[in-house]
């Protein structure tokens, strides 16, 4: 059943692509085969935008409707703001060990509570 799913999602891809149908995945392996001895050695390095402007027109779908682009606009969304909280995250300890070091004297249980929950719920979310 495996081949059978891998040959089914080949034929989607390419259909999705546009590409010719492969009669199966070893004609699919065949092609690609083909295809890496062609281009062997004469690949160019491919600038940043010159890169994104070739894939954007898979990324932003022509057809489907205000629903696949709003799927594409939250997916993109989601995607740049795990960056940024991943960015934030060594700042983040920085500030809470800083709020650890303080004296006892000066700690009360809410200025404790803050840190410890912050650490624990990030040691929760990166083990699920």
């Amino acid at each position: 059943t495996k081949a059978t799913t891998d040959e089914a999602f080949a034929v989607r891809m390419n259909n999705f692509l546009g590409m010719e149908k492969p009669e199966g995945i070893e004609a699919l392996l065949e092609e690609q085969a083909k295809n890496e001895k062609r281009t062997k050695g004469a690949t160019k390095p491919v600038a940043g935008t010159e890169m994104i402007r070739r894939l954007s027109r898979y990324i932003w779908p022509s057809e489907g409707g205000r629903e696949i682009k709003a799927r594409v606009m939250a997916s993109l969304g989601l995607l740049v703001s795990a960056k940024l909280i991943a960015i934030e995250v060594p700042f983040l300890f920085k500030h809470i060990v800083d709020t650890l070091t303080l004296s006892a004297e000066h700690a009360n249980d809410v200025q404790m509570v803050v840190p410890v929950g912050l650490i624990l719920g990030y040691g929760v979310a990166r083990s699920t």
